[in-house]
């Protein structure tokens, strides 16, 4: 979809009229009415006051997808912590997990990460993470692959204790 096109359907969307768009952004309708057309583009002075009354980003008026991303897993439902150095994904062996703690709040199904993780609630199925320093609440499904058991708190029912480390 071109950027006339994007204007024309974010601008309906907000229920804006050519006229109305036109004079938030100071320009006539007929200006707005040929970008829509594709026989103009507005000048790139006006593109941040564009997407700010249409509530949208610049990569979606220029129709540019944010998932270009090739990432390593599957999109399962497991909350993973990542911490990233640039575009490069970092792992205990980049000593990340003595630098960052993952706090999660509430029952998660599955959790991954790489780093400390401290969960406040229990966790329905497996965790599999460097570091457990707390749970308060029960691990349903069983750890694995853990390095250092932390402080604890109340574990409640561990589940499994499948590949614990050290």
């Amino acid at each position: 979809m071109s950027v006339g096109k994007n204007i024309a359907k974010f601008r309906k969307t907000k229920n804006l009229t050519q006229a109305e768009l036109g004079e938030l952004l100071g320009v006539s309708n007929q200006a707005v009415s040929k970008w829509e057309m594709e026989q103009n583009m507005p000048d790139v002075i006006l593109l941040p006051e564009i997407v700010k009354i249409l509530g949208i980003t610049l990569n979606q008026l220029f129709d540019i997808s944010d998932a270009r991303v090739d990432w390593p897993w599957e999109d399962d439902g497991v909350i993973r912590g990542v911490v990233f150095e640039g575009r490069r994904i970092l792992t205990a062996a980049d000593g990340v997990s003595d630098k960052f703690t993952f706090e999660i709040v509430g029952n998660p199904q599955n959790v991954q990460s790489e780093c400390n993780v401290t969960v406040c609630g229990s966790v329905m199925g497996r965790v599999n993470c460097v570091n457990l320093t707390v749970i308060n609440g029960h691990a349903l499904g069983g750890i694995e692959n853990m390095g250092d058991i932390g402080d604890m708190g109340d574990m409640g029912d561990m589940g499994d204790m499948d590949d614990m480390g050290d």
